[in-house]
């Protein structure tokens, strides 16, 4: 999407454009994104995950 959007351009002038059309750019892809189901989840899994990880070097220390 955003190399739709950019490719209209013909003359960059300075970075603060190519910025600006890249922004853009994201700004239309956005509303092609999909929301992951179970997205209000994701901090809980990263937890009982963190949780789990230190569980793992715990038995590596004793072993």
């Amino acid at each position: 999407m955003v190399e739709d959007v950019c490719r209209n351009v013909k003359c960059w002038k300075n970075g603060k454009m190519a910025l600006r059309w890249t922004v853009t750019g994201l700004i239309e892809a956005e509303k092609l994104f999909k929301r992951i189901r179970g997205y209000r989840d994701l901090p809980l899994l990263i937890q009982a995950l963190g949780r789990k990880k230190r569980g793992f070097q715990n038995i590596g220390e004793v072993a």
